[in-house]
């Protein structure tokens, strides 16, 4: 990424440091965002996985190209492109070709809860080992229920999730499931159904911090 870029343009004006200094910042910005990407997958997805990350405009911006079937984003996707304020967790993703088709789908509406055209429909898998933040009007109640919350930059809460894989999209006939709708604090293993009966619902299958080392390759 040259000097050139709207993400580079835009920081030189507003701070008017060097353009070689501009470049480091660039550079640090774009490790980062890349180190971020690579908590969401095993290496057996990042590895060859091309890496994308939001700019401070919102724009998404191809960060690595890989030549593997994969594509991770940094945290920031649904802060940026619902208007929501940057999440208090990190919330990577690594998505297989379908879901991938499927979020850029998303991300071009302006609604997703109401999407102008139909969003494609064939069931891909999202990788996001390092967890994400939900409001807590996701939880079930019980005992663990306040230690996962974090207030945002907007005053609300939000519940830290256990690693998981999405299976999205994936309809799951709506709230006629047999799911349950929540997350469990107190059963963080727990499979359940997220946004049930809306456009966008989807599987979450919770894994152990146990099976997330064992996946990345750690022996402890």
């Amino acid at each position: 990424m040259k000097i050139t870029t709207p993400f580079i343009a835009a920081l030189l004006f507003v701070t008017g440091i060097s353009s070689v200094n501009a470049d480091t910042n660039f550079e640090a910005w774009k490790e980062k965002m890349i180190q971020d990407a690579l908590t969401a997958a095993p290496p057996s997805v990042t590895n060859d996985a091309t890496i994308h990350a939001w700019d401070e405009s919102g724009k998404l911006l191809m960060i690595r190209h890989g030549r593997g079937v994969h594509n991770c984003v940094a945290t920031g996707a649904f802060s940026y492109r619902i208007g929501l304020p940057k999440p208090p967790f990190p919330a990577p993703k690594c998505f297989d070709q379908n879901a991938w088709a499927y979020f850029k789908a998303l991300w071009a509406e302006k609604n997703p809860l109401k999407p102008s055209k139909p969003l494609p429909t064939a069931p891909g898998l999202v990788w996001m080992l390092a967890g994400m933040g939900v409001p807590d009007g996701m939880l079930n109640k019980g005992a663990n229920s306040e230690a996962q919350l974090k207030v945002d930059s907007n005053g609300k809460k939000i519940a830290q999730l256990s690693p998981h894989i999405m299976i999205m999209p994936l309809p799951v006939a709506g709230k006629k499931s047999t799911m349950p709708f929540n997350y469990d604090p107190d059963n963080p293993s727990q499979t359940w159904l997220m946004a049930a009966g809306t456009a966008i619902e989807h599987v979450m299958l919770h894994v152990t911090n146990e099976d997330v080392r064992a996946m990345m390759g750690h022996s402890k």
